[in-house]
């Protein structure tokens, strides 16, 4: 069974509709449900969560490495409580940035990296129209010098603990170059240590 028809089957099981899921999860559209069932795109870390979490399964067994489906307390992972939008206009407003003065800031790290960040789609970031791709994410916290959860929205400190900006720069773009299945495995392997 894919990825694609184990979300189908359960989002069935749970007699949810596509629109339904995708309200639940947070999508604008049942559009992304039906490419993600259809297996024709694929998930970050925080949606496979979202879709464990009201799926009433876990990360591992979406991407099918459990069996069964055992029980996982999602209590401790907080919903996201901000956009990137409001993170991006709280930085913009604390720091007197503009939005130049954030294209700046990126600039080598797009350079270094290869990735392309433009003034409309920053501008689009910052208006909630659109939620930058995992590269974008991973860039744009490194430029503004805080942790990709944080910007994603998340309620933890904004700097990055415990690492240095090196460190942190090589994680996020490592992952960031992951196709899901690898972060999935990521995201097993990160839930064997936390018990």
């Amino acid at each position: 069974m894919t990825f694609g028809q184990r979300i189908a089957t359960l989002r069935k099981e749970k007699g949810l509709t596509q629109q339904e899921l995708a309200e639940k999860v947070g999508y604008t559209s049942r559009s992304a449900i039906a490419k993600i069932e259809a297996d024709e795109r694929s998930v970050s870390q925080s949606e496979l969560v979202s879709l464990a979490r009201v799926l009433d399964t876990t990360p591992s067994a979406l991407v099918g490495w459990e069996s069964d489906r055992e029980e996982l307390d999602y209590t401790r992972l907080a919903p996201a409580m901000h956009t990137v939008a409001d993170r991006l206009t709280q930085l913009m407003r604390e720091r007197s940035l503009r939005q130049i003065d954030i294209l700046e800031l990126c600039a080598p790290f797009c350079e270094q990296y290869g990735v392309n960040l433009d003034k409309s789609g920053l501008s689009q970031y910052i208006s909630g129209k659109v939620v930058p791709k995992r590269d974008k994410l991973s860039i744009l916290a490194m430029a503004l010098g805080v942790s990709e959860v944080w910007l994603k929205g998340y309620d933890v400190p904004p700097e990055c603990q415990g690492l240095s900006n090196d460190d942190v720069q090589d994680i996020a773009m490592a992952i960031a170059q992951m196709d899901y299945k690898k972060r999935a495995q990521l995201i097993a392997i990160m839930e064997i240590l936390n018990k």
